[in-house]
């Protein structure tokens, strides 16, 4: 299905930056080692990575103190907004979790259950008072103890 990026204003006519791409719910295990597929960014962070939007350049140490650069490709033209997106939907046999645990999950699941508009309250009783109960059940040097302690973590903010 495809990504469709429109260049500059977004009038009909100017279309004339049409990228192709797609986008898939992955975990690590799935996804196929190919440098051209995003992951997340948790690697980055370990590497202590530096991206430069701009120049689209990622900068990443090295342990001899070098600096690894990796340059991203710029498109001819100005990427503005992307417009629509459309995405397949999945299956639930397309689900490694589902087809791992087929006596959990039925054959006929289609998808999640809708969502149903549930009234929250609590009946009360009338006439009946809230349990008075010290949340804490300390000897009074251990409950001005604890008071200090907590007075001392509030003065310092």
């Amino acid at each position: 299905n495809p990504v469709l990026a429109i260049e500059g204003n977004p009038k009909p006519g100017n279309n004339r930056n049409r990228a192709q791409g797609r986008a898939f719910t992955l975990c690590v295990a799935e996804a196929p080692q190919d440098p051209n597929v995003v992951t997340g960014m948790d690697w980055l962070s370990k590497l202590r990575a530096k991206i430069v939007c701009f120049e689209k350049i990622v900068q990443i140490p090295l342990p001899n103190g070098d600096i690894l650069e990796v340059h991203g490709e710029r498109p001819e033209g100005n990427l503005k907004q992307l417009k629509t997106m459309k995405v397949n939907k999945s299956k639930p046999k397309d689900i490694p979790v589902v087809r791992e645990f087929p006596d959990v999950f039925p054959e006929d699941l289609l998808s999640l259950p809708p969502s149903r508009e549930i009234e929250f309250r609590i009946d009360l009783i009338h006439g009946v008072m809230p349990v008075a109960k010290s949340p804490y059940r300390l000897a009074p040097i251990e409950m001005q103890e604890l008071a200090n302690q907590l007075k001392e973590l509030q003065d310092k903010g």
